[in-house]
């Protein structure tokens, strides 16, 4: 050991050290954010919202230690997929509420068809 370098940290410049960083993990929400706005496509609102909600909180998590958490892409894709199929099943319900107040005789339509297939699924 030297005097003028009493932690034994190597001086001289020439001579090269391995630097180990311990691998970035993925965020669990990110991962979570994806996995439901994936399934969003098929469940829309069931999934859609919770999507949404995780995908704000995996993006503020990794805003506030990017260095210990990865997955900003996914949590931004699970994001973006939530809120399609969130804003589109929302459309949807409107539509049909709006088409049964203001479309005659849709609502009718609609109640008789169930019947009908009630009545068509006890027969078999």
């Amino acid at each position: 050991m030297n005097k003028s370098n009493p932690y034994g940290v190597a001086s001289n410049t020439t001579e090269k050290q391995a630097v180990n960083y311990a691998p970035v993990k993925n965020n669990t929400l990110a991962i979570t954010t994806l996995i439901l706005g994936i399934l969003s496509i098929f469940l829309s609102l069931f999934t859609a919202l919770p999507g949404v909600i995780t995908g704000h909180m995996a993006l503020s998590k990794i805003k506030k230690a990017p260095n210990d958490n990865d997955g900003k892409g996914m949590a931004i894709t699970g994001l973006v997929l939530s809120y399609i199929f969130l804003i589109l099943a929302l459309l949807i319900i409107f539509t049909l509420i709006y088409m049964s107040i203001a479309v005659p005789g849709f609502k009718e339509s609609i109640t008789e068809g169930y019947s009908e297939g009630l009545q068509q699924g006890m027969q078999h």
